[in-house]
């Protein structure tokens, strides 16, 4: 069982990423592929970074799909003689075709949840100003250096260094409030 409820977790990310992409942001969403194929190999370091950003959602979303996909692979009579493997084990699993549905039906329900759980990185966007927006857009859409976002707003960088932080922290506390 251990398997599958490994296995769920680092797929609620990945699929809640897919399904309310609006709640997530580009890095994450492109994060999730890295950790889903991490994932698969049994290597869990790459979903780290999501619940340690925002544990009060993901982990009780991925605790219950875990759940959810460890019950049903259990009712289902799946077994598998190897402890720990990922992908490279899979052969030794028995009921394989109901241990695949017990492992969507879990994390699809995690993901579910996540993506209900969270808040759109959008409608905090939009409640910045708009010098702050545009420090955001320019940093993080654009892929601009803080020294670059300087001189096209025409500020020190050092002043798009503090603003930025600021927006961050702002940012970081709407989305888990």
């Amino acid at each position: 069982l251990k398997p599958t409820l490994y296995l769920s977790k680092i797929f609620i990310t990945f699929f809640s990423s897919l399904l309310f992409k609006k709640k997530f942001t580009d890095n994450d969403r492109k994060s999730a592929v890295v950790n889903t194929i991490m994932g698969l190999s049994f290597i869990s370091e790459a979903a780290i970074p999501y619940a340690a950003g925002d544990p009060l959602r993901v982990i009780p979303s991925c605790v219950a799909g875990s759940a959810v996909a460890g019950a049903l692979s259990q009712a289902f009579g799946c077994t598998l003689m190897a402890p720990h493997g990922g992908i490279f084990v899979f052969a030794t699993v028995g009921n394989p075709i109901m241990y695949i549905v017990a492992l969507v039906v879990g994390s699809v329900f995690g993901a579910v949840l996540l993506g209900l759980l969270r808040k759109d990185v959008n409608d905090v966007l939009e409640s910045l100003q708009e010098k702050e927006r545009e420090v955001i857009m320019l940093r993080f859409y654009k892929n601009k250096t803080q020294t670059q976002v300087s001189k096209i707003l025409g500020i020190s960088q050092v002043q798009v260094s503090r603003t930025e932080r600021k927006i961050l922290n702002n940012m970081k506390k709407a989305l888990m409030s």
